[in-house]
């Protein structure tokens, strides 16, 4: 099944699953198919936060690629919406659920039977509420969150894998969606702003460049949240410049 992409570069596209099974989000990635037309980012709709003076928040994006993911939303907050997926996306993309992917040149996305799998067909995000083979890399990963007590709320996620470059890598590297959102939160590489940043292998001289924005004065949190590999016995220092 192919999807045409149209108009210009790095526009984003509005697709979906096809199938009545779940679709391999990292087969559907790493398919040659796809390598020159689709960026290596998938983005999920939450719509985690209630809609205020009839604008929508930019943070409820669920974000996905290689690396892994970030969820929506507040995933705390009492202002939430209840019922909805704040789980953090497992790259298992739901039959019929939709998401938008960065269009990289005119082209094609193709998906492929070989990209469907059994099973893993309940995450799904929305308002209420032959298998793919691939061979994946070894991961060490930390996610960063900030909010405050209105319910503001950003996450992040940086990873180091073996391939992955300090430059923009197209399966490791997930530019940051700003539409207006209250807050933003972002690492940075070649002055690009992402969400999801892949960085090759770890040192511990290493620094992230790291940064925020707020239309909203007042206090913040930044909280570890969750951490993988290596990051089991490695600290994390956040350096406040």
């Amino acid at each position: 099944i192919t999807l045409p992409i149209s108009g210009c570069a790095s526009q984003l596209i509005l697709s979906g699953n096809p199938y009545p099974s779940a679709l391999d989000a990292d087969a559907f990635l790493l398919d040659p198919a796809n390598a020159a037309t689709l960026s290596g980012t998938i983005y999920l709709w939450t719509h985690n936060t209630p809609i205020t003076n009839n604008n929508y928040s930019g943070g409820d994006y669920a974000i996905y690629n290689y690396l892994g993911g970030t969820v929506g939303g507040e995933p705390t907050s009492i202002a939430t919406n209840p019922g909805l997926n704040t789980s953090l996306p497992n790259g298992k993309i739901a039959s019929g659920q939709g998401f938008f992917i960065k269009g990289l040149s005119s082209g094609v996305a193709t998906f492929k039977n070989s990209m469907r799998i059994a099973g893993n067909n309940n995450q799904f995000f929305r308002m209420s509420s032959n298998v793919a083979s691939t061979t994946t890399p070894e991961k060490n990963r930390y996610w960063l969150d900030i909010f405050n007590t209105q319910g503001a709320f950003k996450q992040v996620l940086v990873g180091y894998v073996d391939d992955a470059t300090l430059g923009l890598d197209r399966l490791y590297d997930g530019e940051m969606v700003d539409i207006g959102s209250v807050i933003t939160f972002y690492t940075l590489a070649s002055d690009t702003k992402l969400t999801i940043q892949g960085r090759p292998t770890f040192t511990e001289t290493d620094e992230v460049p790291l940064g925020f924005k707020s239309t909203l004065a007042g206090s913040y949190t930044i909280h570890l949240s969750m951490f993988d590999g290596l990051f089991e016995t490695q600290n994390v220092y956040l350096e406040d410049t």
